[in-house]
């Protein structure tokens, strides 16, 4: 049986352990789920019903996934753009970002920090290098201006 979901709908993201509100549909059987600051795509197979509606966060930031196929597991990341800022701006809110991705249960962060001179990747890659939560982190396969963490 399958199972559509209505915009503004409250629902429990079953492989996060998480709650959330449907707000709106990423592509056929994928769906976008507000959960505090974070978007999450997930299938409907990955979601159950609340009875209680919760309200929609006006500004949500851009989240992607890594499905490759319907049958592969969504795992759920965060990106998050530096561009623009100094050292210590990026530096803080990468840590702020991290931070929020430990506690929501999100498995890969995105950096984008451009390429540049190179300052602010070789800046982040010192600071993740001293943390002991990621697991490791690496250049995007596509693209040399984004840095991805893995926990």
């Amino acid at each position: 049986m399958r199972v559509s979901f209505a915009k503004n709908t409250a629902v429990r993201i079953l492989s996060l352990k998480k709650e959330g509100v449907i707000v709106g549909i990423s592509r056929p059987g994928y769906y976008a789920v507000a959960v505090g600051n974070l978007k999450i795509e997930c299938t409907a197979s990955d979601l159950q019903l609340i009875k209680q509606k919760k309200e929609v966060p006006s500004s949500i930031p851009v989240r992607k996934t890594n499905a490759k196929s319907p049958s592969s597991k969504v795992i759920p990341s965060l990106a998050v753009d530096l561009h623009g800022m100094t050292v210590e701006q990026a530096l803080s809110l990468v840590e702020r970002t991290l931070d929020r991705a430990l506690s929501s249960g999100i498995d890969r962060v995105d950096l984008v920090h451009g390429i540049g001179t190179g300052k602010l990747k070789s800046a982040i890659h010192r600071y993740l290098s001293g943390l002991s939560v990621v697991k490791r982190y690496k250049l995007s396969d596509g693209n040399p201006g984004i840095t991805w963490v893995f926990f």
